[in-house]
């Protein structure tokens, strides 16, 4: 006595992830995280159940997806590492300046290797008669080996020459 039976083995769906950003990045920043196949049923680890997912903080991340027969695989782990924005100080010893004084090299960023910015600024060096008379930012934007960079301010003021006069008797 036997019997016939007819078994039909299904493949496991394919997962295929595409990171749109890199899986190292810069707090504040993000990184999506898709998966190529429609008509699946997506199960994250953060407990998102779309196609898509916005990854904001470090951690490790993966999928588990289930097609229409009810076969599931799930997705390589993805590591997500992320780095904080540098710390940065600028000040300015002396925040005035007379519109025809002598250039001010910048040399109070700190840590070293920034870069300077702002009007009257030219390769690292401040020119008050180019950034004219009044108020003025000088920006100090330093970067890590990461490429997580933060901006600070100084201000500068430049004041006009006073105005003399001479009475001089005819």
């Amino acid at each position: 006595n036997s019997s016939n039976f007819l078994v039909t083995v299904n493949d496991k769906p394919d997962v295929d992830l595409n990171l749109v950003g890199d899986s190292e990045f810069c707090l504040g920043d993000s990184l999506i995280i898709e998966i190529m196949q429609d008509d699946l049923i997506y199960n994250w680890s953060t407990g998102d159940e779309t196609q898509v997912i916005v990854v904001y903080t470090a951690g490790d991340y993966f999928v588990t997806v289930v097609d229409s027969l009810g076969c599931s695989d799930n997705s390589d782990t993805i590591n997500v590492i992320t780095h904080s924005a540098p710390l940065a100080n600028f000040n300015i010893l002396d925040s005035i300046m007379c519109i025809n004084d002598t250039p001010l090299p910048l040399i109070y960023g700190s840590p070293t290797g920034g870069v300077y910015s702002g009007t009257g600024v030219i390769d690292d060096i401040y020119y008050p008669n180019i950034a004219g008379i009044g108020f003025n930012y000088i920006y100090y934007t330093y970067t890590n080996i990461y490429g997580c960079s933060i901006t600070v301010a100084d201000s500068m003021t430049i004041l006009d020459l006073p105005s003399v006069e001479l009475n001089l008797p005819f």
